[in-house]
């Protein structure tokens, strides 16, 4: 009598907190966080821009980058949520405390 696989639906716990574990070590990078923020931004969709900062905070933790924003950390998990919107200013705090900087180019 053959035996059933059992077949995942979903990717098992330890290799989702690797992937996320490499993800953060990654994301602590600035110039890899700015490249990941630019492509996300490449589109122009600003909800995919406010989750890659989400994950770019995450990362480099909520704590620190609250502080050195100067932004209370609830604040900035307010901020984080997709049901919000936070302001142009906060963002660029956001960006700053993550040791990265908005720019603006010509388009080829």
């Amino acid at each position: 009598m053959a035996s059933k696989r059992k077949h995942r639906t979903t990717p098992s716990r330890s290799f989702t907190e690797e992937f996320e574990q490499r993800q953060d070590e990654l994301l602590r990078d600035p110039a890899r966080a700015a490249e990941y923020l630019m492509h996300a931004l490449s589109d122009g969709d600003e909800m995919d821009f406010r989750l890659a900062l989400a994950d770019v905070v995450r990362a480099r933790s909520v704590t620190h980058v609250a502080k050195v924003a100067g932004i209370h950390r609830t604040t900035l998990h307010r901020m984080l949520n997709p049901a919000n919107k936070p302001s142009f200013s906060s963002m660029v705090k956001v960006l700053k405390a993550c040791e990265l900087d908005l720019l603006v180019e010509k388009r080829n």
